[in-house]
Formats: structure tokens, sequence, C-alpha cells
């Protein structure tokens, strides 16, 4: 399965820090696993034949997924690390590998990010920042440090997404920007003002991908690019998507009818490693893959929100009663939970009063929230192009619905005959039997 990536090893530091060359050789790389997709990228490259002493895991916590506490799996290395401390995480990179990998080329996949999705104000972008930006910056120079010729950073479609005015002047028919497409063409213009981003996370994720792609260098021999998955990743345990939604007693929504596209992590997994292989490639500089981003989605066509509650209904063991109150009243509820916390944030002394802000899901409620949930639709023309045209030959393993429905197979096998959200798990034929079709593996040959 490695085969198509032709020169390339896997190596010695990141987050998600790795590297993958042709069958016939070793290579080391090493892991930041922060989030959805550092974990499966781990997972594809021992699917891939990876030996597990040439990865290794770099987190603030172990990780705890199920399918990394596998016997191959739990031999990965895990070093412990705050990203945000450029001491800690320059440590991570200098400590000493297995004999057997300390001389192989590096490459880093950083993946770990802080994400608060409903936080806009700029009073708590450090919150954002200090991960984000700052703890890129470091990963980065720690990259540099240990010798790293391959740098990839998990970015965000929201670094293209635009605010919406969501109560406009009367005569207009809907908000401003309510439907929007997701393109690169951004990246080419300067870095948009502050009050252009509909959240603090976008903004520090176009701050970090700019950093990581201005460090290109063919002459240190560094190569560096972006990943952009889009909208919401899900597939595993922890998402915003699928795992949060079957965690609520109750869904109030007004987002049914608006679409979007959204990504499996197994398809952005693949998109990490396939550009490693374009970076590692003849056309890397003629087709101009580096120093640039590239979106991804799922194949097929977008989902409404609507077909994601449906497809719970059909598929999950448990699912929560989604209930439409007016967009109007969720909104209004949205600008004062939001009021609350600004109000806060500029007066601490509150804090000591015993005030305290929301916690979730309430604190989820808040019109950046809403924002990344508008018809949202995703241009990744560009990483399917194949290499020699300045792609990286991306073809995703799944549709959106085929991804929605393995989650929630593999859900459901760990509810079976119990009490979830205080109600019975239901249990069909359909439910217990339903198979889509095996997760989607790296698949790059």
């Amino acid at each position: 399965m490695a085969r198509r990536i032709s020169k390339g090893n896997l190596s010695k530091d990141g987050e998600v820090t790795l590297r993958l060359g042709p069958a016939s050789s070793a290579q080391a790389c090493k892991a930041l696993y922060r989030c959805l997709v550092g974990g499966q990228i781990v997972l594809q490259l021992l699917q891939r034949g990876q030996a597990p002493s040439s990865i290794r895991i770099i987190d603030f916590v172990p990780p705890t997924r199920d399918e990394l506490q596998t016997p191959m799996a739990k031999d990965v290395e895990f070093a412990q690390t705050d990203i945000s401390s450029e001491a800690s995480t320059l440590a991570a990179f200098k400590k000493p590998w297995q004999a057997i990998s300390a001389k192989l080329p590096l490459t880093v996949f950083h993946t770990a990010a802080a994400i608060r999705p409903s936080e806009r104000h700029p009073l708590v972008y450090h919150r954002h920042a200090r991960v984000n930006v700052g703890g890129t910056a470091n990963v980065l120079s720690a990259a540099k440090s240990a010798g790293a010729d391959i740098f990839i950073f998990t970015s965000s479609c929201s670094v293209a997404l635009r605010p919406v005015t969501w109560f406009s002047p009367l005569w207009r028919r809907c908000p401003t920007n309510i439907v929007q497409t997701m393109t690169e063409d951004d990246f080419s213009a300067p870095l948009r003002p502050r009050e252009d981003f509909p959240s603090n996370y976008a903004r520090s994720k176009a701050e970090a991908e700019r950093h990581v792609c201005a460090a290109d260098s063919p002459v240190s021999g560094l190569r560096t690019g972006a990943i952009r998955p889009g909208n919401s990743i899900y597939g595993g345990a922890g998402d915003f998507l699928v795992s949060a939604t079957l965690n609520l007693p109750s869904l109030p929504t007004c987002t049914a009818p608006w679409v979007q596209n959204w990504a499996h992590a197994s398809n952005v997994s693949l998109a990490h490693l396939l550009l490693e292989a374009a970076l590692l490639g003849p056309h890397v500089d003629k087709a101009r893959i580096a120093s640039r981003p590239f979106l991804v989605t799922d194949a097929g066509p977008p989902l409404r929100f609507d077909d994601f509650y449906t497809a719970m209904k059909a598929v999950a063991a448990t699912f929560p009663t989604v209930r439409y109150p007016p967009p109007v009243l969720m909104m209004a509820i949205a600008r004062i939970i939001e009021l609350w916390c600004v109000t806060l944030w500029k007066s601490p002394f509150l804090a000591r009063l015993g005030m305290r802000e929301p916690k979730n899901p309430l604190y989820l409620l808040q019109p950046a929230c809403f924002t990344a949930a508008v018809n949202c639709l995703i241009d990744d023309s560009a990483a399917k192009r194949p290499v020699e045209e300045g792609g990286i030959g991306y073809q995703a393993r799944c549709t959106t619905l085929e991804g929605i429905c393995m989650q929630l197979l593999h859900l459901n096998r760990s509810v079976p005959n119990k009490r979830v959200n205080g109600k019975e798990a239901t249990r069909s034929i359909l439910k217990d039997v339903i198979e889509v079709r095996a997760e989607p593996a790296a698949g790059v040959a």
C-alpha cells in the first residue's frame, strides 16, 4: 500500500509525525496525536505495514480510542508533550529513537488543535492562539531542529468561511453569506482582518497555515503543505458531529434544511498521506504542490442535516429527540449567551463572585456555531487533480452517508442491552446487521 510513495521515510517527530516510503524501505515516523485525524493516520500507517517502532505519538495525554489499544498499536511509542511550551516540544523531538529507526528520514503530521467553535471575541483569542498558532510554531521549530524534511499541517475549511449577518434589514430575503462555496482562493490573497473570520478557531488556523506554508524551502530540504478538511470531521469517538449529537438527550436545531459537505477521518488521513507522497515526488516544484493548502471532503453529494437525523433514527441504537424551535428564538438565545460570556470576559471580578460561563452543550449555543453550520459546499477539485497537474490524486474512500452509517454501526456495538440518556437502546434487525462496508483503509497504492 505504500508503493506509491516513491522516496520517503517516516520519521522521528511530529504531531502525528510520520513519513512513509516504498514497501522496500523502512521509515520512521512520529505522531503528535491530538485528534481524530492523528489517531487515524497512526492506524492507517500500521495497516500499510509501518513498523510500530517507527511511529511516535506526541500528545498531552495518552491515546484512549479502542483501535489504538490493540497489541500492534500499543507498541507505538507515546511521548507526553505540551506543544504550547517550546521547551516541552523540543524535548519530545530530541527524545532518542530505537536504533532501528534512529537514522530514518522524518515526516511530521501536525494534527493537534484547540477547538472552541463558539468563540469569536478577541478577548479570548488567546485560548486558540496558544495552541493553534504558538503551538504550531513550536512544533515547526522543533521539527526543523530534528532534521524533518516533510511537515504537513491539518488546517480547516473554516479558514475560508465568511461570517454570516443573521439579523439583516427586513428587505433582505435571507442572511448574507448563508450559502458559501469553499475554495483555496483566499490563500492567494492577504490574510483577512479579524472581523472577517467567523470564529477565533478559524482565524488561528489561518495564521498557523500561512506560517507552515511559508516555511517551505527546497534549499533547506523542508517541504511543507496543509490539508483543509471540510466542513466537519467525524468518524470516531469525540467528534463534534456524530458522537456529540448522540450524547445529547435532546437536540434543538434549526439547521435541518441546510446542506454541507463533511469529511470522514479516514478520508482526511488518506489526504495527508497522499500529500506526503506528492511532496516526496518529482513534480513537487514544477506542479507547485508544496507551500499551499488542499481542501478535501467525502465522496458523493453533500447531505442536509436532516439526512443525518434520519440516518440516526434508522441506524443508531439510541438517538436524541430532535426538536425544531423557531430559528429566531434560537438565535436570540445564542446572542444572550454570547453577551453573558463577553460580560464575564470584560469584567473578571464577576468570576470572583461565582459567576461562570455556561457549560457544554449550552456553551456551544452561540452565533459562531450557527455560522459554522450554514450551507457550505466544498470544492476539492484541486486535491483531486493528478500529481503531475498540481494535485495530490485524492479520491475519497466513502461518501458521508456511508461514513456516518459506519460510525453508527460501531457505536451500536458498544451499547447493546444498555440504557443511554435514560432510554432503552432500541434494537432491530436493521440496526444489528447493517453493514455498509469496511472502514476505508489508506489505499494509496
